[in-house]
C-alpha cells in the first residue's frame, strides 16, 4: 500500500479490492476497524478518519502520486512535514 498526503487528505493506493482501516493502528489513537470493499478502479473512504482508498487503476492515482507527499508505513509524516514539525518545536 502506498500512502500520500494531498491537500490535507490522506490517500492510500491499494491493489486489493478488500481493505481495512484502523486509523494507523495507533492503539488508543486509532479507531475501530472498518472493512471496505472497492470496485476495480474505484474509491472508498473510511467513515472514521476520512482516509481515501484508491484502487491502483483509479483515474486519480497518477495525480496523487505526482502531487502528494509520501507517508511512510509507520504512520509518520513524510520528510518535509517532519522537518516542519521540527522547526515548530524549535520556535516554542
Amino acid at each position: 500500500m502506498e500512502r500520500y498526503l494531498l491537500d490535507g487528505e490522506e490517500f492510500a493506493i491499494v491493489d486489493s479490492l478488500y481493505v481495512s482501516c484502523d486509523g494507523n493502528g495507533a492503539g488508543a489513537l486509532g479507531h475501530p476497524i472498518e472493512y471496505l470493499t472497492l470496485e476495480r478502479g474505484g474509491e472508498a473512504v473510511c467513515k472514521y478518519c476520512d482516509r481515501h482508498f484508491l484502487h491502483h487503476s483509479h483515474p486519480r492515482v497518477s495525480d496523487v502520486r505526482a502531487r502528494g507527499e509520501p507517508v511512510d508505513s509507520g504512520g509518520d509524516l513524510g520528510p518535509r512535514s517532519a522537518e516542519a514539525l521540527a522547526q515548530d518545536s524549535q520556535v516554542a
